[in-house]
């Protein structure tokens, strides 16, 4: 595996490091030409009219190239569009990104692909798709995960010629979504979109407030029926597969899926200093007296937590209080000598409701408290790679959304990197007694000097109980069948 060291005050700029391995060369294929043809893409002639256009780009099986170019700057967008693979190279400023989806026997996969001067593409898959209920997606564009303008809405406006300004909502944040443009920059239109053919082309342009200054796009619709990249046409038709995870890597993703483990840190003396709980009801981070003696600056956040508490049809009057309330969010509650406070009042703006502890109500622990779960690396797996007895990657993504997942923060007057993230699997994943550890690697970037790196320790999987917060929700007839 090839290490690179990534500083993490480079962090604050992800455009920085994003493709830092990949060429700035950005072309349609590696060779001047390919004996593989495309299956099943419409043909299209003379484009004539704004209709002509539209009609081929809404298409599941066409095949078109799209360039968005914002004014001042080189291409920031060049997709393809295929009945088989939609493709994008994106220009981060320094780099290119080239990445997309792909059919596979699998499923419809993500991929990333690297390209190189003197050698083939090098095209990685990720794990075919989930829908919203967990069933394998299969259709390209039938999804809400690709990109495309497939069943584009059009039918508002007047197509019969050659150019056309528009302001319809959905017509315009459908094209907005090519430039990674949030919907809400319809807001911000300066005078609707303008489309216009012309030379076989279509032209889409528009001027959008960004930031306070008014910023042009273009975008440039060409290469109709014709458009591909060879590499992914030779990975289909060879029959390239998605990623599948082995045993190991679906078994520990199952365990934390699970929503029920322990992190500890332990002292040097071998007692315990944190202990975080994480269930599918409660999390809670215990610190030792020891510890926090220490380290006084983390008494804001020791020894409390959150709790999903819902009895929605009934109110209840806890212990503490002399209000009867309905209980049905997230709260933060603390514990003290065994003893659980919860943080709440009558809400204000639901009268007779328990106010939560989040702006918004919420009903999802492991969402609102960020559970390891939802770690990139979970669902990138393809990224790690299997090296003294370890996984690992070096892959800036996947580390910087760790770095923010777990508030690891650079030491005042340093500068430091990372050069991999290692996952250790200490026992069988089937097991109870499984260990998981999480290890960035951390260097001194002035001196080069490694570091002690960062580590994060999980077990208990599924047998995780912290007894007062049980006991509390025993008591008060919260028991969910979660």
């Amino acid at each position: 595996m090839k290490i690179s060291k990534v500083l993490l005050v480079s962090l604050l700029s992800l455009g920085v490091l994003v493709g830092c391995n990949q060429t700035t060369q950005d072309s349609s294929s590696n060779s001047s030409s390919s004996s593989i043809s495309s299956v099943s893409v419409n043909s299209i002639g003379q484009l004539n009219t704004i209709k002509d256009a539209l009609d081929y780009i809404s298409d599941p099986n066409s095949s078109y190239e799209v360039r968005v170019d914002r004014a001042s700057q080189i291409a920031n967008y060049r997709w393809i569009f295929t009945p088989i693979y939609s493709y994008i190279a994106y220009n981060s400023g320094t780099d290119y990104t080239y990445a997309g989806f792909i059919t596979t026997p699998q499923g419809i996969a993500s991929y990333s692909l690297e390209r190189s001067d003197t050698s083939d593409d090098v095209i990685t898959t990720g794990e075919a798709i989930l829908d919203a209920n967990g069933n394998t997606v299969t259709s390209l564009y039938d999804n809400s995960t690709v990109t495309s303008l497939v069943n584009l809405d059009y039918s508002s406006l007047d197509t019969s010629s050659t150019s056309l300004k528009t302001s319809r909502r959905v017509f315009c944040e459908s094209i907005l979504k090519l430039a990674n443009l949030p919907s809400s920059t319809y807001l911000n239109l300066v005078d609707g979109i303008t489309l216009t053919v012309a030379n076989n082309k279509l032209t889409a342009s528009f001027v959008a407030k960004i930031d306070g200054k008014e910023v042009q796009y273009t975008y440039t619709f060409s290469n109709f029926g014709k458009a591909k990249v060879d590499s992914l046409e030779e990975f289909y038709y060879n029959g390239g597969s998605s990623f599948v995870p082995d045993a190991t890597l679906k078994g520990v993703r199952d365990l934390f899926n699970q929503d029920n483990y322990l992190r500890t840190e332990m002292l040097d003396d071998n007692n315990f200093a944190v202990r975080e709980y994480f269930t599918k009801q409660y999390y809670f981070n215990e610190v030792s007296d020891s510890y926090l003696a220490s380290y006084p600056e983390l008494a804001a956040y020791a020894n409390r937590g959150y709790v999903y508490l819902s009895n929605p049809d009934e109110g209840i009057i806890l212990p503490g209080y002399t209000e009867e309330l309905i209980y049905d969010d997230v709260y933060l509650f603390y514990s003290t000598n065994n003893t659980i406070s919860l943080v709440t009042r009558n809400n204000p703006n639901e009268p007779g409701h328990a106010q939560g502890g989040f702006l918004l109500k919420q009903d999802d622990i492991s969402e609102v408290m960020n559970y390891p779960k939802n770690l990139l690396l979970f669902s990138n797996m393809q990224k790690l790679v299997y090296e003294d007895g370890v996984y690992k990657t070096d892959d800036y993504n996947i580390g910087l959304d760790f770095i923010n997942n777990f508030g690891i923060t650079v030491p005042d007057g340093m500068t430091m990197g990372w050069t991999t993230l290692d996952m250790k699997i200490t026992g069988d994943v089937t097991s109870l007694d499984c260990k998981v550890e999480f290890i960035l690697n951390v260097f001194n970037a002035t001196t080069n000097e490694m570091l002690t790196p960062y580590t994060f320790s999980f077990s208990n999987f599924g047998t995780t109980s912290y007894k007062p917060i049980d006991k509390f929700i025993t008591d008060n007839g919260f028991e969910l069948n979660l």
